[in-house]
């Protein structure tokens, strides 16, 4: 095979999987959003969330979808058709492309019995059992948080919150001081959540360099402003050029439904979703985008492959996809620590920080913290994020009350935003959905594997697969994707 700009061409194009991905494919792409109906409806959530507000917060929001009963018995179809799948794939000749079929249709089955399991009356078992089955199947999916970068995590804001405990503001020392106080302590240095410098300088150069690197192929064509702010009528000709680029030209510039990036594959109106008006530094623009992009690069070059299945992604192929797709955001910034100022990077560690208290880490007696006890911590950190940002001469002009009360308002708001996604799926008193703890621990174990293999971050271009899992590295190998 060889590339033609951003795209693989294959020299022989034969594919050992056509027919199991042509039943496969349209199945896998609704399977895949399953996640979404684990989120309860707007009004459910409203009245829960005006419990917890009223209660002073000691009331847990029931977090469990309330799926309609045709929804339940759409997910129990989508689950039979997948299982007959399975009993197809297992007879395949190719052995190998067997195993790889069969292990995604158990994870695009284990998902949907998590949704089943997460609603209320929808499998015939206990309220206890439910909440079990829920537990075990997100494990069995997506595994357990890695106690270390727990541990990392409460060190980073335990290291904010301790240089701000001798603040001369008098409330910004006393929100440092509560973070403290109810922060699990924690005896791993934050260090590990950042990769090596030299690491991080190669890879940038490499996706940097003039007419070769990452940036300037999938931009190639597009007139790129040398400063921001980028708005949407300079950043969607960009963007469109960049879908082009990766061969995705039937793909739209779509307005998102909130103010977050994502790629839909829907047959009938495929595209890049962004929010419905941006303003975004440059840095930003360039590395957000790219992270998605990036996601539709691998799915163009997976298609290409013998094996069709790596178009749509191997089993648990996020925790290196969705790693690697944040390098892409990182390596805008000129060092690591730059990228570690910005509001998305204290989004991905506050994701895994409240998944892995919710789960009882760092808790002395082991067992589960509910929305509550989670939700006063996460708070505590975000309040604090939040004062120290004052401006003297808004203090002067609105007074501390004010400021105060606009400070623990725009808090709340960001803490609620974050548990409602990460700890959907559980009725409050305990637990966590760990789908989102792959944005950090992917992006530390494939720093990890760039160092120990330069050039991995790149190989993963080349389908949707987990450039830091042994068993997808020697399938790619076996299937010429990547090289030896």
């Amino acid at each position: 095979m060889h590339n033609t700009n951003m795209l693989l061409v294959l020299d022989k194009p034969e594919k050992l999987d056509e027919q199991l991905f042509a039943n496969l494919e349209p199945i896998a792409s609704i399977a895949d959003e399953v996640y979404t109906k684990l989120t309860p409806n707007k009004l459910q959530f409203e009245k829960e969330l005006a419990k917890f507000e009223e209660s002073g917060g000691n009331h847990n929001p029931d977090l469990r979808p309330r799926l309609l009963p045709e929804d339940i018995e759409e997910l129990k179809a989508l689950e039979s058709k997948l299982l007959s799948l399975k009993e197809d794939a297992k007879t395949h000749p190719d052995q190998r492309v067997s195993a790889m079929y069969v292990l995604r249709i158990n994870e695009l089955v284990a998902n949907i019995r998590m949704a089943l399991a997460a609603t209320p009356g929808a499998l015939k078992k206990t309220k206890g059992q439910s909440a079990r089955a829920f537990e075990l199947y997100n494990y069995f999916v997506y595994g357990r948080p890695r106690q270390d970068i727990f541990e990392a995590t409460t060190s980073h804001y335990s290291d904010l919150a301790g240089g701000l405990i001798d603040d001369e503001r008098a409330y910004v020392a006393e929100a440092a001081r509560t973070v403290l106080d109810l922060l699990p302590s924690s005896g791993t240095d934050a260090s590990i959540l950042m990769p090596d410098l030299e690491t991080f300088l190669d890879v940038r150069d490499r996706h940097f360099a003039e007419g070769t690197g990452r940036f300037a192929l999938m931009f190639e064509g597009a007139d790129i402003p040398s400063r921001g702010p980028i708005t949407n009528d300079v950043g969607d000709p960009i963007l469109r050029v960049g879908l082009d680029n990766i061969g995705l030209t039937n793909y739209n510039i779509l307005d998102a439904s909130a103010a977050s990036w994502s790629m839909t594959h829907d047959p009938e109106n495929p595209g890049l979703q962004r929010p419905k008006k941006i303003n975004m530094p440059i840095n930003r623009f360039t590395g957000l985008p790219v992270h998605e992009l990036t996601h539709g690069l691998e799915r163009s070059n997976g298609l290409r492959q013998k094996v069709m299945l790596y178009g749509i992604g191997t089993d648990r192929y996020a925790l290196g996809n969705e790693g690697r797709a944040v390098v892409m955001e990182q390596l805008p910034y000129e060092t690591p620590e730059e990228f570690t100022k910005s509001k998305r990077w204290d989004d991905i560690l506050r994701r895994h920080l409240s998944i892995s208290l919710g789960l009882g880490y760092g808790n002395e007696a082991a067992t589960e913290r509910s929305f509550a006890e989670v939700y006063r911590i996460i708070n505590a950190i975000d309040y604090l994020q939040e004062i120290k940002k004052v401006k003297p001469e808004t203090l002067e002009a609105e007074g501390l009350e004010a400021v105060i009360a606009a400070a623990r308002k725009k808090a709340h708001d960001r803490t609620v935003s974050l548990l409602k996604r990460t700890l959907k799926g559980t009725d409050g008193k305990g637990g966590a959905y760990l789908k989102d703890i792959a944005y950090l621990e992917g992006n530390i174990l494939v720093w990890e594997a760039e160092r120990a293999r330069p050039g991995i971050i790149d190989e993963g271009d080349k389908a949707k697969f987990d450039i830091t899992n042994p068993r997808h590295l020697e399938d790619a190998r076996h299937f010429e994707v990547i090289s030896n």
